[in-house]
């Protein structure tokens, strides 16, 4: 085999580990932006695109909340293309009891539907039944497939459009959460998306001395099979 192959086979590994590649994008709900009280903890919403396209795993994690009486009435997300007509798979609750929430998307829709009170438009908004036995509260956690051609956890990077009155945002994440202190107080909280590549659970990318001995290996190969 030529020198041209082992280049060739060497070229295959490395592009081999690039698509492998994975990204996550994990949004922090530490931003109380109308409300005077603070809720007892982070929210969290972490975008996994698994290292694919076509697929992200949502993961909304309220077990820094409470123990309190705090329940998600909505969380809204943006997106950067129109992703009319997704499918949602895979609805979990691993830990609670949490009706699935519904649904509604508008990509760069001004309608009141997808206004975050005192924030700008988001295209998709997650509406939970806020009824006991039912409710997205404290300690719980809920996980989900959205699927769309060419979607990636980079696909839901992007911010609210702003208000025609201004307000607070933009952000690239915001929910309404209720029940939160001694007067049960309903609170606007946003937070920033923090991008984490190579981070998505279903791909890494492998070590350059992994990849190294990979194609050591191959060469080797060749070089064995020239002599036998």
């Amino acid at each position: 085999m030529s020198n041209w192959s082992v280049r060739a086979a060497a070229c295959a590994i490395l592009a081999l580990a690039a698509s492998a590649r994975a990204d996550s994008i994990t949004f922090d709900m530490n931003n109380v932006y109308n409300g005077a009280s603070t809720p007892s903890g982070t929210p969290t919403a972490t975008i996994d695109d698994q290292g694919g396209t076509g697929s992200v795993l949502f993961t909304l994690d309220l077990t820094d909340l409470g123990p309190s009486a705090e329940k998600i009435g909505a969380w809204y997300f943006n997106t950067i293309i129109d992703i009319s007509g997704f499918t949602v798979t895979g609805y979990s609750v691993p830990v609670g009891t949490v009706t699935q929430p519904t649904f509604v998307y508008g990509f760069d829709a001004t309608t009141g539907a997808f206004k975050a009170d005192g924030d700008g438009y988001f295209d998709l908004v997650l509406d939970f039944d806020t009824n006991t036995g039912a409710a997205f509260e404290d300690g719980e956690v809920i996980s989900f497939f959205l699927n769309f051609p060419g979607i990636t956890a980079a696909t839901f990077d992007t911010d609210s459009l702003p208000s025609p009155g201004g307000g607070t945002g933009p952000f690239d994440s915001a929910l309404h959460i209720q029940g939160v202190g001694p007067n049960e107080e309903s609170l606007w909280i946003s937070g920033t998306g923090t991008t984490v590549p190579g981070g998505g659970g279903g791909g890494t990318i492998p070590e350059p001395g992994l990849a190294l001995l990979a194609i050591v290996g191959i060469a080797g190969g060749i070089v064995a099979r020239r002599r036998s």
